[in-house]
């Protein structure tokens, strides 16, 4: 069990390296992108906790991110909470 404090820690780094990453890319398909796949995402704030610290980041790349889960439920659950961001 961690806090989503402790979670953003662990977070922040890969998210900084991910960035920088996708900016380098110069060329190409998905240049200037950061493209991530969230696996399972369920109903969680995860998804919109990295958002968020994108944005907020002000990354020079753009970011493109997919939710998956089993449960439709869910899925409709986010797309009605994040209707704003495209999630």
């Amino acid at each position: 069990y961690c806090t989503w404090a402790q979670l953003s820690a662990v977070l922040e780094p890969i998210l900084a390296d991910a960035s920088a990453r996708a900016s380098e890319r110069a060329e190409g398909a998905h240049a200037n992108e950061a493209r991530m796949l969230v696996a399972g995402c369920g109903n969680s704030p995860l998804s919109e906790t990295i958002w968020e610290y994108w944005a907020e980041s002000r990354a020079e790349a753009h970011l493109s991110m997919i939710n998956i889960d089993v449960s439709s439920v869910c899925i409709e659950q986010m797309r009605q909470r994040c209707v704003c961001e495209s999630l």
